[in-house]
């Protein structure tokens, strides 16, 4: 994802750059890897069925996830502070997205745990 996404813009060289542009890679680093966490957590049973290792199951699903909030909460903080420090129409747009982006994230983990409940 990176090397499709983000890798392209490092190679026009850093002092091309800008503060947003490196602010919204580091968002988009961190929500693929808050989806990659959540995706393993999916199949810790089925990675120990299959004998095979994984982050989640080196450290626990516990601490996994607490690792998973962790990068979450910064990432909402990247969101504001981006959205405070650069006002710009390009910028909200892009930090709406990642509140969409995020805001499913923690949907799809809320019906996981059962706090959302459709009949």
């Amino acid at each position: 994802t990176a090397g499709v996404w983000g890798l392209p813009l490092l190679g026009i060289g850093p002092q091309h750059i800008s503060p947003p542009e490196i602010t919204l890679l580091t968002q988009y680093f961190l929500l693929v890897l808050i989806n990659l966490l959540e995706f393993s957590l999916a199949e810790a049973d089925a990675d120990a069925a299959d004998h095979q290792t994984s982050f989640v199951l080196g450290v626990g699903p516990r601490t996994a996830t607490a690792v998973a909030w962790s990068i979450l909460a910064a990432n909402i903080l990247l969101v504001a502070a981006a959205s405070l420090t650069w006002p710009t129409a390009t910028i909200l747009l892009a930090e709406s997205i990642f509140l969409l982006l995020l805001s499913i994230i923690l949907f799809s983990y809320a019906m996981n745990l059962g706090w959302i409940i459709f009949n």
